[in-house]
């Protein structure tokens, strides 16, 4: 079984405002070690890489959850863009908010 498998690149407060659109998406927060291929799918970990917060949410692999990774992608541009408009606030900064999806195999585990 393949997972598509979407990064999202942010810091602290950023993590948060990722957090709740995945939930808004019907995602739930889940602790990787306790995970399987099968379970780990519409959840998300939060975990620190680099100085930065990256928010990963897992999907199988099909034309429905590749829609809702676009449709996401979309939602943290659209953050990214209120972010530079002020909404919260003018010294308020979301991070690169960078989303990146792919493809893992569920063999491959520690790829997730």
């Amino acid at each position: 079984m393949n997972l598509i498998k979407l990064d999202i690149y942010t810091n602290d407060f950023g993590a948060e405002k990722v957090a709740n659109v995945l939930e808004a998406k019907g995602n739930t927060a889940a602790e990787i070690e306790n995970e399987t291929a099968e379970s780990i799918q519409g959840k998300y970990i939060i975990r620190t890489k680099n100085d930065e917060k990256v928010v990963t949410a897992y999907y199988a692999d099909n034309e429905e959850n590749r829609k809702t990774v676009s449709e996401l992608k979309v939602l943290y541009m659209m953050l990214k863009s209120k972010e530079m408009y002020g909404d919260f606030g003018w010294d308020v900064s979301l991070g690169r908010l960078y989303a990146h999806d792919y493809i893992v195999d569920e063999t491959n585990w520690d790829e997730l």
